[in-house]
């Protein structure tokens, strides 16, 4: 992740940018410890960065990976009817950079950005806990 929290910390204002680069898997914030260690098997596992998204107020790097998807499955059939209302909602795996920002600010990122992308591979080797405020939560399992 140093390359995308190198990106953070380059164009996420800093009075704002209250956590690490990350990518979402879930956002239920009531999983047990049984139900994350239901998924654990999965290991170590290589994701594409296909390419970038603009948001209203943001820009981030788009993320695929049939594993990616085969983890947040998983951990989505183990929370079940307890998901979240945002949770329910198609998964669109993403390591955001920039936000808060005026949709002015965004669109100067995202055209520099673009400038010169070319999709690339990345591994994603562990899964952190964070609640709503950013704090990280105890690490509770290793992938």
């Amino acid at each position: 992740m140093a390359f995308f929290e190198a990106q953070r910390k380059r164009y996420y204002p800093g009075h704002a940018n209250r956590m690490s680069a990350h990518l979402t898997l879930i956002y239920h914030t009531a999983i047990t410890a049984e139900q994350l260690n239901a998924c654990t098997h999965i290991p170590s596992f290589k994701i594409q960065i296909t390419g970038l998204v603009l948001f209203k107020n943001g820009v981030a790097y788009e993320a695929a990976g049939e594993e990616l998807f085969r983890l947040h499955d998983c951990l989505a059939a183990q929370c079940g009817a307890a998901l979240s209302f945002r949770d329910q909602q198609t998964f669109h795996p993403h390591i955001t950079i920039c936000n808060q920002v005026t949709p002015y600010k965004a669109k100067r990122v995202y055209e520099e950005l673009c400038n010169g992308f070319a999709p690339f591979e990345a591994t994603a080797t562990g899964i952190s806990l964070n609640n709503n405020k950013g704090e990280a939560l105890p690490l509770l399992f290793d992938v």
